[in-house]
């Protein structure tokens, strides 16, 4: 009895003596790898849906957020008091060229100098002289010339195209202290798709600027459009802190062309 015990226990030695070799070698783990996350972590969701698909950006506080649907956007704008009414320079330009035309076009009429040929033709004067008269419509040529330099009155409705290139009295009818809009970003073509909204206090009117590191706020190599607004253009960078090449300066752009998808910053101004 006493001997097989021995021998179980000399077979229970030899076993662990061969399962700590196997150990050593690697051959038999000693305990399972906890398997590696798999993609997609709960920090990874978060950072995705900080993104969303219609957001905005306070260039001055650097607070943004973010909502699936511009009506929900308007919504909150609202409630911040942005001031949302000032319309993209694009829509100003062709408000504002409409009227010009109009008045240009009742101008005319008015220079209509032919009734005045008649009543210059006084048929009063039955004598032989008036064949002479007859002639004095040649003289009345410069009059008709008159309405030439009428063309400079025509002029005044062109001098009246120049408040376009100045949006800047449309802008200073918001305070300094309002929080108002600067320009929107795009991601496709034809201002639509997702979008974000830099906002500032004043826009660009009065030496005014934004910036924003589209990279830091989930949007690096998404812009395809762009809209500036209060008095505001437009740049892209491709590399972070407005560095790398530009594109841009402009006031909208509907299509980057090959800059499409390559802007990591971008600022507004002037």
């Amino acid at each position: 009895m006493g001997r097989k015990v021995l021998k179980q226990r000399k077979h229970a030695v030899f076993a662990a003596v061969i399962t700590a070799g196997l150990i050593g070698i690697g051959a038999v783990p000693a305990v399972a790898a906890a398997s590696p996350a798999p993609f997609g972590t709960s920090e990874t969701t978060s950072t995705k849906a900080s993104t969303g698909a219609h957001c905005w950006f306070n260039a001055v506080t650097s607070a943004s957020a973010c909502y699936e649907t511009e009506a929900a956007l308007d919504t909150a704008l609202e409630q911040l008091g942005v001031d949302q009414l000032a319309g993209t320079v694009e829509q100003t330009v062709t408000e504002q060229l409409a009227e010009p035309a109009s008045t240009a076009q009742t101008i005319k009429p008015a220079t209509t100098t032919q009734t005045i040929e008649p009543a210059m033709a006084t048929q009063v004067a039955e004598p032989a002289m008036a064949t002479q008269r007859t002639v004095e419509p040649a003289a009345a040529t410069p009059m008709t010339a008159e309405p030439a330099m009428a063309t400079p009155a025509t002029a005044v409705p062109a001098m009246a195209t120049q408040p376009t290139v100045e949006p800047a009295p449309v802008t200073e009818e918001a305070p300094s202290s309002s929080l108002v809009t600067a320009g929107i970003v795009y991601a496709n073509a034809g201002y639509s798709g997702a979008s974000y909204r830099i906002l500032n206090y004043g826009g660009c009117s009065a030496g005014g600027s934004a910036f924003i590191n589209l990279a830091d706020v989930g949007w690096n190599d998404r812009v395809t459009s762009f809209r500036g607004y209060n008095g505001c253009n437009v740049r892209l960078h491709e590399d972070r802190d407005g560095e790398g090449a530009i594109y841009g300066d402009y006031q909208f752009s509907s299509w980057i062309g090959a800059f499409n998808d390559e802007a990591s910053s971008a600022s507004f101004f002037g």
